[in-house]
């Protein structure tokens, strides 16, 4: 992969992934790969690495599976497809109807559903043969996004073809040979869901949330719990996952304990956001640094490492000074992908410029006379108190940010504060809320005023 890529869709292991991909004592654990493998599932929040993870992991599966394949037919050599290391989920919920989201809902129907594709998929990995009584029903396919694309356009026929999930299950206990599969993506085509009006009408019963979010939820646990259940029952059989950690928030009990053992959940504190920041660093050209002699790796990437904040003042009315990182780091969720947008974003956008170079050092940071870098990317030229909103009623306006050169802010009066109060965090998104004025409507989410980015 090249520096500053934070598409997994671009991983090589032609590249140097190995120094590319940040590795913590956690991460170590879920790469490794041998017969005692018990680290099955990822989690984590959008943004974290999931699917670059899983797919380096998919990576070293065929790598080692392949070689002991080369010395059984004399070393002839075996070309990898990228491609085919991970399934990346891909199927149509288009065709969903509000009776479809309510019965789909219930998390036993997809832990059935997902027992019955995860069962067909390994007999054909494993070449056995498929009981005529499931071929009559279900075509023959290879891939786990078409055998689920067709089981939910049969969706009707459904309950009639998961009962020959039965049938199935001797050919899984009968294998004898290593059957590896990668799944990923199940999060991503299940979020229109989450966002859809027409779903989000839909009310729960008994109190519980929106079908369309339980669904959303119980469709990951469902494929975990299947998962599980199918790996227990065969140590040849070996499946891996990635899942949201918003899902395993309302797991029910049926997923015990020995399921979280074989859960690997991502987090990163600042120092490894800052050192994934450094390995890009490390991996850029030298032609491309701009200051290559320096000793700090955020000089040698900006030419300067310390920069003075452009309007706040300590109470010796001087410049506070502040790390160049740090104040990267704070137009961000603290999340991989963002960090590594941003370092894109300079890099390609401020630093390649022909006058960069040319430039003092005060005249490179944010804010100054010469505005060199003008981040981050505003999504509209029009200030925020200008937006058109339908939420927005005559003569409301955000919440005034503190003045940090001002020892003691200006008080508010009651006629002067803006009425608003705090939702729930958005899910994925740490730090980012959405204001809610007293009509009840609801403005666009949106970061604060410091930070006009916001990545999917």
């Amino acid at each position: 992969m090249k520096p500053w890529d934070f598409s997994a869709e671009n991983f090589s292991p032609d590249d140097n992934a190995e120094k590319y991909i940040y590795k913590n004592g956690k991460i170590e654990r879920y790469l490794e790969v041998g017969k005692h493998e018990h680290n099955f599932f990822l989690s984590g929040s959008k943004g974290l690495g999931k699917t670059l993870l899983i797919t380096f992991k998919a990576y070293r599966y065929w790598k080692l599976l392949n070689t002991i394949e080369e010395r059984e037919k004399g070393g002839q050599r075996i070309k990898l497809n990228v491609n085919d290391l991970v399934e990346s989920l891909s199927f149509s919920f288009s065709t969903f109807s509000h009776s479809d989201i309510k019965r789909f809902s219930e998390f036993r129907i997809w832990e059935q559903f997902w027992r019955f594709c995860l069962n067909y998929i390994i007999l054909k990995k494993a070449e056995l043969p498929i009981p005529t009584e499931v071929s009559k029903l279900v075509n023959e396919d290879s891939s786990l996004s078409t055998i689920c694309g067709e089981l939910i356009m049969k969706r009707d026929k459904l309950h009639q073809i998961l009962e020959l999930n039965n049938l199935l299950r001797p050919g899984i206990t009968a294998i004898k040979s290593s059957v590896t599969l990668f799944v990923d993506r199940l999060d991503h085509e299940l979020d229109d869901f989450l966002f859809d009006p027409e779903y989000l009408k839909l009310e729960g019963e008994n109190g519980q949330l929106n079908p369309a979010t339980l669904m959303w939820m119980n469709a990951q646990l469902g494929l975990i719990s299947a998962i599980f259940s199918i790996n227990s029952s065969n140590k040849h059989i070996k499946i891996f996952a990635t899942v949201r950690s918003e899902a395993l928030l309302h797991r029910p009990n049926s997923l015990h304990l020995n399921f979280l053992n074989s859960l690997t959940e991502l987090q990163y504190s600042k120092e490894e956001v800052k050192q994934i920041f450094l390995n890009n660093i490390e991996l850029m050209k030298t032609r491309d640094l701009v200051d290559p002699n320096a000793e700090s790796p955020i000089r040698k990437f900006l030419g300067f490492e310390k920069m003075p904040h452009p309007r706040a003042r300590d109470e010796h009315k001087n410049r506070r000074v502040e790390d160049a990182f740090d104040f990267i780091y704070r137009h961000s969720f603290g999340r991989p992908r963002e960090i590594v947008f941003l370092g894109k974003y300079l890099f390609e956008d401020e630093l390649s410029r022909s006058d960069y170079r040319e430039l003092s050092e005060e005249e490179k940071f944010p804010g100054s006379a010469k505005k060199s870098t003008t981040w981050p990317i505003p999504r509209s030229s029009k200030p925020i108190k200008e937006r058109s909103s339908p939420g927005l009623r005559k003569g409301f306006r955000p919440p005034r940010q503190r003045h940090l050169h001002q020892r003691h802010p200006p008080r508010r009066t009651r006629k002067t504060r803006p009425r608003y109060r705090q939702l729930p965090i958005l899910p994925g998104a740490p730090g980012l809320y959405r204001a809610r004025p007293e009509n009840g409507k609801r403005l666009p989410a949106g970061l604060p005023p410091s930070c006009e980015i916001q990545l999917q």
